[in-house]
């Protein structure tokens, strides 16, 4: 699911990402997903509850992400360096095709695949980042086209048994990923 790095930088960070607060793990995947420095307000934005500024100031505190001052700005902005980035995406698309394949959707739910209102070039890094790898996972586990699409249903099934109360990415991550594999939702 991830190009190979070095084993020791590897080892570190995911020493540093065990520790992680749930606050603090989930602020980590969005930055990462972002694929680019954000705004701690558009960060936070979307995220409910929103975390806890400790939560923030943890992550700056053990290395995982770096501030960037912005001078035409008065916002901070956050971003990651490649190989925490490369880590992080890692153990995201780990956790998400293991939730794909056991129905148990969290963070497919909490996350967007791909930010639909960035721009299209961005949008394209999104899915090569996440999207194809995991479209390409799912492609080996469910190896057949009926075993593939019964699959599908019953990811379908699992956010149709999720509080429609609560906002989420469910839906439009499952339209994205069924699109990907060629599978129809009608």
């Amino acid at each position: 699911l991830a190009p190979e790095m070095p084993g020791l930088f590897q080892d570190e960070i995911e020493q540093i990402l065990e520790r992680l607060t749930c606050d603090e793990t989930y602020l980590l995947f969005r930055l990462a997903l972002a694929l680019a420095p954000m705004a701690i307000d558009a960060l936070t934005t979307g995220m409910t509850p929103p975390p806890p500024a400790t939560a923030v100031q943890s992550l700056l505190g053990r290395g995982v992400c770096y501030p960037i001052s912005q001078t035409s700005e008065a916002k901070t902005y956050f971003e990651l360096t490649p190989v925490v980035r490369a880590v992080v995406l890692q153990q995201l698309r780990s956790q998400l095709l293991e939730e794909l394949t056991t129905n148990h959707l969290n963070l497919f739910h909490r996350l967007p695949l791909v930010v639909t209102t960035d721009q299209e070039g961005l949008q394209e890094r999104q899915r090569q980042a996440l999207l194809y790898p995991l479209k390409d996972a799912l492609e080996r586990r469910y190896s057949t086209p009926t075993a593939l699409k019964a699959k599908c249903q019953q990811i379908h099934q699992a956010i149709g048994q999720g509080d429609l109360r609560q906002t989420g990415y469910g839906a439009g991550n499952f339209l994205q990923l069924c699109h990907s594999l060629g599978i129809s939702v009608s």
